[in-house]
């Protein structure tokens, strides 16, 4: 809402849970097109950990870059959404995977950032891996090309792997969308641990 962006609560009960999904969205310019992209993190944790890397590192990418596309006039419509639920099942983003999927909702593509803070060498800190299923590929090769383009500016390269299951991104395959899950290289020891704090977050 600082943001002066579009924001609100999506309420969720399943297998016992219940809890909430928290969105904000810059609309579209674009009357003609309906499509909608989302870029998405969780904000849940496991019990004893302070999820400051699983998935905080998320969540402040998501925030960072709605502060910087408010800013700006965008053909399509950008949902940025917080899913909570993930830890047990992945069950928020299924939740609003399955109502987008009943409203006929057109997302374009689902840009899901899970684990990024973490890296134990320069040549894993240059790197983020965007893992996805065969058809969502196309999402990698965007990424990839965009890398490549602004390589003296941002110094990143893109890791594709065709490994999709295990992340947010998941349910929105399943109801025949396509999606990535982008995270980090290197692959931090300290998620779902007491450690998972700022002192094992690689801030470069």
């Amino acid at each position: 809402k600082n943001m002066g962006l579009k924001s609100e609560i999506h309420r969720w009960e399943y297998q016992g849970f219940k809890s909430s999904n928290i969105e904000a969205t810059i609309e579209g310019n674009d009357p003609s097109n309906d499509a909608i992209i989302i870029m998405s993190a969780h904000y849940d944790t496991t019990k004893g950990s302070l999820g400051a890397n699983d998935d905080g590192s998320g969540v402040a990418a998501i925030l960072a870059i709605a502060k910087v596309l408010s800013k700006c006039s965008l053909n399509h419509t950008i949902r940025f959404i917080a899913f909570s639920g993930e830890e047990v099942g992945l069950y928020g983003s299924f939740c609003y995977a399955r109502d987008a999927y009943r409203r006929g909702d057109n997302i374009y593509a689902v840009l899901n950032i899970d684990i990024i803070g973490w890296a134990e060498t320069e040549y894993g800190g240059n790197i983020l891996r965007f893992s996805y299923a065969d058809r969502s590929k196309w999402i990698a090769e965007f990424a990839s090309d965009v890398s490549k383009k602004y390589c003296n500016l941002i110094n990143m390269e893109i890791e594709d792997i065709p490994n999709y299951r295990g992340a947010d991104h998941q349910a929105f395959i399943d109801y025949g969308y396509d999606g990535v899950w982008i995270v980090e290289h290197d692959g931090s020891k300290y998620c779902n641990t007491p450690y998972d704090n700022l002192t094992y977050i690689n801030a470069t």
